[in-house]
C-alpha cells in the first residue's frame, strides 16, 4: 500500500533513537489520537504524522514521524513500519495491529489498546499509591532507629556505669541491637546488596527456575495468591477480549498472551487450555474448568459467551469485575495498614522505653 502526504524532515528521521524511552502518558494519548484520526477517515501514514506533530513528547514525536517515514517514503506496511520502534508497541500489540491492518479494524484496535493500557496503568498506579504510605512510615522508623541510639544509648550507658549499676539483660540486648543498627558496616552491606539486586534483578528473573520458585511461594500464601489470581484473570480476560475482537483465533490469542506472561504457573495454565482445545476438541470454557485455576464465575461467564457469541463483551465484563475487586482489596489494605503501622511503631517505642527505664529504675532503687 502506498501513501502520500507531507514529507518527514529526514534530519529527524535519520537520527532517531529507535529505543528512546516513551512516557506512558504520551503513549496513551498517542493511541487515542491515532484511533480518533483513523475513525475520521485518515490513512495510517497521515494519522501517525499528525499524532506525532502534535505530541508534546519529543521522543514520541520522533518515533511517530519515523513510522510515517517508513510508510510514506519507504512504502512499508504498518506492521513492518512499527517493528522498527520497539518502545512504541509491545509484541502483543504489534500482533494486534497486524491483525487489525488485515481486517480493516485499526481504529477499534487502537482504541482497545488504549483502554487496556490505561486500565493496566491505573492498576499499577493504585498499587504504588497503596505502598507509598507504609513505605514512608517504615523509612521514618528506620531513620529513628538509626539516629536515636546516638543520642540516648551512650549517655545512659555512661551514666549507669559511672554509678556502678549493672545493666539489666533486657536493656543490654536492646542497646546491643541499637549498636548493630548504627554500625556503618551493616549499612555498607545493605547498600552493596541493594546495588547487586538492582543490577542483577532482571538477570535473576530471567532464570525460569528462580521465577518458578518465586511464583510458587506467592501462590502458597493465601492473601498474596488471591490478589495474584484476581489480577491475572483480569489481565487475561482483557487481553483475550482484545484479540478476539481483532479477529484473532482463540488458540492463537492464548498463545500470544502466554508468550507475554511472566508468571510461569499461569503460562502452564494457558498451555493446558490450548492443548485441551486443540487436541481434545473441548470448548474454551470446559478447557478453563479443567485447569482449576479460574474461578467458577469466570468459567460460567465464558460458557454464556460461547452460547451467545459475545465472548469479547463478557470478557471485558470479567476484567472490570476483577479490577473493581482488586481496588476494593486495596482500599481494605489501606484502611488496615495505618493501625498496623501504629501498632508496630508503638511496640518499638515501648521496647525502647522499657530498655531505658529499667536501668534508671534500678538506679533509683539503689539510691533509695
Amino acid at each position: 500500500m502506498s501513501y502520500s502526504g507531507a514529507q518527514v524532515d529526514m534530519t529527524v528521521a535519520a537520527n532517531l533513537e529507535l529505543d528512546a524511552p516513551l512516557r506512558k502518558d504520551s503513549l496513551l494519548v498517542f493511541y487515542r489520537t491515532i484511533s480518533a484520526l483513523l475513525t475520521a477517515g485518515y490513512p495510517s501514514a497521515e494519522a501517525f504524522r499528525l499524532a506525532g506533530e502534535y505530541s508534546p513528547d519529543p521522543n514520541m514525536k520522533n518515533a511517530a514521524l519515523g513510522v510515517y517515514d517508513e510508510l510514506a517514503r519507504r512504502g512499508k506496511s504498518l506492521p513492518q513500519a512499527i517493528m522498527k520502534f520497539p518502545n512504541m508497541f509491545s509484541d502483543l500489540n504489534k500482533g494486534l495491529i497486524a491483525t487489525g491492518d488485515q481486517t480493516g479494524a485499526l481504529d477499534r484496535i487502537f482504541a482497545k489498546i488504549a483502554d487496556t493500557e490505561e486500565a493496566l496503568d491505573i492498576t499499577r498506579g493504585r498499587i504504588k499509591i497503596a505502598l507509598m504510605y507504609p513505605s514512608m512510615i517504615l523509612i521514618a522508623i528506620l531513620v529513628i532507629l538509626t539516629i536515636a541510639p546516638r543520642f540516648f544509648v551512650q549517655p545512659i550507658r555512661s551514666f549507669v556505669a559511672d554509678m556502678g549499676i549493672t545493666m539489666p539483660p533486657f536493656s543490654q540486648a536492646v542497646f546491643a541491637l541499637s549498636d548493630l543498627v548504627v554500625s556503618p558496616w551493616l549499612w555498607v552491606v545493605f547498600v552493596l546488596l541493594g546495588v547487586y539486586l538492582r543490577t542483577r534483578w532482571e538477570l535473576l528473573f530471567r532464570s525460569d527456575r528462580i521465577k518458578a520458585r518465586f511464583f510458587k511461594f506467592c501462590y502458597r500464601v493465601p492473601a498474596i495468591s488471591t490478589v495474584i489470581r484476581a489480577l491475572t484473570q483480569a489481565h487475561w480476560a482483557r487481553i483475550v477480549s482484545l484479540q478476539l475482537e481483532a479477529g484473532t483465533k482463540a488458540t492463537d490469542a492464548l498463545t500470544n498472551i502466554k508468550q507475554s506472561l511472566k508468571d510461569p504457573i499461569f503460562k502452564q495454565t494457558c498451555q493446558s487450555i490450548i492443548d485441551s482445545v486443540e487436541k481434545d476438541g473441548v470448548s474454551l470454557s470446559e478447557a478453563m474448568e479443567r485447569t482449576q485455576y479460574f474461578d467458577p464465575v469466570v468459567v460460567g461467564v465464558m460458557a454464556v459467551g460461547e452460547e451467545t457469541g459475545k465472548i469479547p463483551d463478557l470478557l471485558d465484563f470479567i476484567a472490570k469485575t476483577y479490577e473493581q475487586e482488586f481496588e476494593m482489596r486495596l482500599d481494605l489494605f489501606e484502611q488496615m495498614i495505618s493501625p498496623s503501622l501504629l501498632i508496630v511503631s508503638g511496640a518499638i517505642v515501648g521496647v525502647w522505653t522499657i530498655a531505658v527505664l529499667l536501668p534508671l529504675g534500678k538506679l533509683i532503687s539503689t539510691l533509695g
